[in-house]
């Protein structure tokens, strides 16, 4: 126990062995004071006695049957903190599936082209993407010999391991310096598949639209919404 001297400030620890039941009084080896302490063991035993009381919940009546009602405060305190923490749970949850839903929908492209087999299971909610796993490259556009209209051509390329059919073409043309409409078609290949990993060339009539160099060409897959 900690002893200090009320007039010189000295320090003293104290084994709280040495102290009686009663108060006592003691005396600074270093100024001679002496003063009056109350024991610890009389401090402690006086605790004790108040502590019990403390520790009684209130109570009140039950305003139906009029018998005492003891009133559970940590519970309510409990019932609170888990009510809360529901609310986050839920919560947390209710964004993770927002979020999953959103990427299984707008990213249903990268999904097909990564598992072709799911392109089944979109069709059954008119989520199906024509052409997943095909891509366009290659995209030119060559004069048709005494015409005077000319051709576009491209390369179909399959990224995925199974044969694909290639689903009708849409042909958009613009113009390259302000990019206006001009006009555009659907083009429908007849019954070409390509393999898995390969590629092949197709060729698309302009249909009497002369493409000059001021025409920019946009080739898609029809949507399948």
């Amino acid at each position: 126990m900690l002893i200090i001297c009320p007039s010189c400030s000295k320090k003293y620890i104290v084994n709280i062995g040495h102290f009686r039941k009663d108060d006592q009084k003691v005396c600074c080896a270093q100024c001679r004071h002496i003063w009056v302490i109350h024991s610890p063991l009389k401090i402690k035993s006086e605790e004790d006695k108040v502590e019990p009381e403390l520790k009684k919940e209130p109570v009140k009546n039950d305003p139906i049957s009029g018998r005492p009602v003891r009133i559970q405060l940590p519970a309510i305190i409990q019932t609170k903190y888990k009510k809360n923490n529901r609310l986050l749970s839920i919560t947390l949850g209710s964004i993770a599936v927002l979020f999953a839903v959103s990427l299984i929908i707008f990213g249903r492209s990268l999904i097909i082209t990564t598992f072709p087999f799911t392109n089944k299971i979109y069709s059954y909610f008119n989520l199906a993407i024509n052409g997943a796993g095909l891509v366009i490259t290659d995209i030119s556009v060559s004069p048709i010999s005494g015409q005077q209209t000319n051709i576009i051509k491209a390369r179909i390329v399959n990224l995925t391991h199974q044969k694909i059919s290639i689903p009708p073409i849409r042909v958009i043309a613009t113009d390259s310096k302000t990019g206006q409409w001009l006009q555009d078609w659907t083009f429908r290949p007849e019954n070409k598949d390509v393999e898995k990993l390969e590629s092949v060339a197709i060729e698309i009539p302009s249909y009497n639209m002369n493409l000059d160099n001021n025409i920019y060409i946009l080739l898609e897959f029809t949507s399948g919404i």
